[in-house]
Formats: structure tokens, sequence, C-alpha cells
């Protein structure tokens, strides 16, 4: 068993299926450093953080390690060195990757841990050979304190470690599981910062065009001859985007369980690691993903919300059309006074509609979503019956001559009351 302080410590990922590149990488590293195959692995290492020891070749100060954990292959390579010469092994390194980028190319990440002697510092000049942040992240962990090097990313992390007892497992099993997991969010995050937006254009296109039909199907409802062809053309228009919608959502619903499961593994291998009280410094990279992922949510809740005002204007809809195919309503529709009742009603739903979604719209943050959905209906209900009520009053006022009746003051008072109730429920919930 090779001294694992100080030494250098370089992790490459690849999903097993992939074994052409991954044998002709490990053919390529073997050759290079002139490591053999060891018969027997090391018992204590067979096992950890789910990581299974499968092969390893080296020789005096070098081994390189096969684990599969999974779907994923991790090539372990470990250099024992005393810090003044880790320069030297890093430059030389780099040249002898250079023949394998073929193989890198469709590795899932990189990782490269600097493991200083017991109470050691990371050597600054051999930090300055890499693109790195001028403030280190420190994590105080049981066996030893983290460094992370530079700021996580798609390609490769860098991290040092200072140990101070205990810390094969860590360097073997609990660090190339952190970073796999981040290489697993990283890999996927442009993915749902652009879904995030692909999803908050949607609903706005959605929104456009649900108001631009339901403007329609007023104005078709005055031109008998085309409005039940074209009311039944609007409905199939709004189905096929409610289904867009639809499978948009189970989607974004899939990405959000996703970096669920990849989050909560991260960080519940990070916390298990800490020391009582110590410092967890890795908490400022855990909180972007958490961002993106808040970000998420809200947007799913944002379209799950339009995807129910989509059902209710395919709702309006349809009862226009099964108002017009109805005997008994286009009878009714002959009748002037039931005429009235037919348009009353429609009258309703539109402004009950619009006044839902214009409430929803100037309500702050999620306070719309937490009024009880019994208060929202009957309160926007009650106002478009005020607004129907007015309207049948005007017509009889301008019939008469009048600028105005006693039933129109009654209902501008009942409306405005509701409205003022509306406002004390939603600015004082």
């Amino acid at each position: 068993m090779i001294s694992l302080s100080p030494s250098l410590v370089y992790y490459y990922y690849f999903y097993s299926e992939d074994q052409e590149n991954i044998l002709a990488f490990i053919k390529g590293l073997k050759e290079s450093y002139d490591l053999k195959n060891q018969k027997k692995v090391f018992a204590e290492l067979k096992d950890y953080s789910g990581f299974r020891l499968i092969a390893s070749a080296g020789k005096e100060n070098i081994i390189l390690n096969t684990l599969i954990l999974k779907d994923i292959t991790l090539l372990e390579l470990i250099v024992s060195l005393p810090e003044k010469e880790w320069g030297e092994f890093i430059k030389n390194h780099i040249r002898i990757k250079e023949p394998l980028q073929d193989q890198l190319k469709n590795s899932q990440g990189e990782g490269i841990l600097l493991v200083t002697s017991p109470g050691g510092e990371i050597p600054k000049k051999v930090v300055e050979r890499f693109d790195i942040i001028t403030e280190y992240i420190i994590t105080e962990l049981e066996v030893g304190r983290l460094y992370l090097l530079k700021s996580w990313g798609k390609e490769y992390n860098i991290y040092g470690f200072t140990p101070e007892r205990d810390y094969e497992e860590f360097i073997f099993g609990a660090l190339p599981y952190i970073n796999l997991y981040v290489h697993f969010l990283e890999t996927k995050v442009d993915f749902y910062i652009q879904k995030g937006k692909y999803m908050k254009e949607k609903r706005h296109e959605i929104n456009i065009k649900v108001g631009e039909i339901l403007g329609r199907t007023i104005t078709l409802f005055k031109d008998p001859k085309k409005r039940q062809m074209t009311l039944e053309k609007e409905i199939d228009e709004l189905s096929n985007v409610y289904s867009s919608l639809a499978l948009n959502v189970s989607y974004l619903k899939s990405s959000l369980a996703s970096m669920d499961t990849d989050i909560r593994k991260l960080e519940s291998k990070i916390e298990s690691l800490l020391s009582p009280g110590g410092k967890n410094g890795l908490n400022s990279e855990l909180k972007r993903y958490k961002d993106i992922r808040a970000m998420l949510k809200e947007e799913e809740e944002f379209s799950l919300l339009t995807l129910e005002e989509v059902k209710e204007a395919i709702d309006v809809v349809r009862t226009r059309v099964e108002l017009l195919n109805s005997k008994e309503a286009l009878e009714i529709q002959k009748q002037g006074f039931n005429l009235q009742v037919s348009a009353g009603v429609i009258e309703v739903i539109i402004v009950y509609y619009y006044t839902l979604n214009i409430w929803r719209i100037l309500s702050p943050g999620k306070v719309f979503q937490n009024i009880p959905y019994y208060y929202r209906f009957y309160l926007v209900l009650l106002f478009s019956l005020f607004v129907f009520t007015f309207t049948h009053y005007s017509v009889h006022a301008m019939a008469e001559k009048k600028l105005y009746n006693k039933g129109m003051i009654v209902s501008v008072i009942a409306g405005l009351l509701v409205i003022s109730t509306i406002y004390l429920i939603t600015f004082a919930h």
C-alpha cells in the first residue's frame, strides 16, 4: 500500500458501456507509467461509498484503480509524491494525456486532488498551473480539511486536502462520489436553465393565444352562419395548446425530480463527512444548484396555473358550442327574454374568466395560490353577476332615456364592495 500523504490523485469518470475508450485509456496510462497488473487488490478497498474496486495496477509509488458504481466506471490514478515534485509530475502528466484526448472526449468528467502532508499547505507554485479561484473554499471534515481550488464546473474540478486521520476512505470513495454528482448536475444545469426560460416564453405565448381565441368567440357570437363551425375549430386549437403545455409540464416535472435526486445525494454525502460544528464552504456551491431548482419549481407552479386557465377556456368555448347545438337553446334564442339569459350566462363566464386572471396577475408572490379556492370562486362569481346586473339595468336606462337608474347604482355599489373585499383578502393575506 503506497503512502497517500502527500500525493496527487486524478479521477476519470466514464459510462461503463464505453469499454473501448476505458480500456484504451487504461492501456495508455499503464504503458506511460510502466504499471503492472496486481493479482490481488487491497482487501480494505474492496467497497467504499458505493464504489467497488474491480482491478488495480501499479508500481512502488503509483496505483491505477478501476472501480464501478452502477453504470459509472471510475479510474483513479494515485501518485505518492513529495509536494516539491508535484509541479514536474503535473507537467509530465499533461504531456502523457495528449495522445489520449480522443478517449477523454467521451469521459463524464475529471477531478484532481492534491493531498498534502498532515498539517501541510497547498503549494502556491503548483496551484498557479491551474485556473483556480482567488480564495480557496474551505470545508472542515472529520478526516481533515478540504479545499475547493476551482469552482465546480463541467470539465474538471480541483481540490486540495490536508489529512488528519482515517482519510483513505475519503480519498478513494467519498470525494469521487461527491465529484461524480457535481458532474451530473453540471452537465445538465444549462439544460435546466434553458428549460425554465422556454416554459416562461411558452406560457406568455399561450396566454396571448387564449385571449385572442376568447376574443374571437365573442365576435363570432354575432355571426350565426359561421359560429358553430369556427367555435369547434377553436376548441381543437385550445386542446392542442393544452396537450403541448401538459407535455412540457411533464418534462419539467421529470427534470425537477432528477435535479432533486442529484442535489439530495450530493448534499447528504457532504453533510455525512462534516466535523461537528465545522465550516461547510461547499454550501456556496450547492446554493447555485438550489437556486436553479427553485426557479424550475416556480415555473412549474405557474405552468400548472396556466394549464388550468387553458382548461377553463376550453370549457367556456365548449359551453357555447353546447348552447348552440341544443335545440332548446336554438328555440330559446328566438325568444327575446331567453336570448338575454343565454347572453348573460356567457357574459358572466367571460367576466369571471378575465377577472380571475387579472386577480392572479396582480397578486404579489404566491398569495393568489394561498387564497382558498372557494373564496376566489364566490367573490369572482359575485362580481361577474353584479357586472351582468349593471349591464341589464343600463339597457333599461337607455331605453327610458335616463342617465342612470336605481339598479345601476346598487350594482356599482355592490361591485365596489366585492372589489374591496378582494383587495383586503389579497394584500392582507
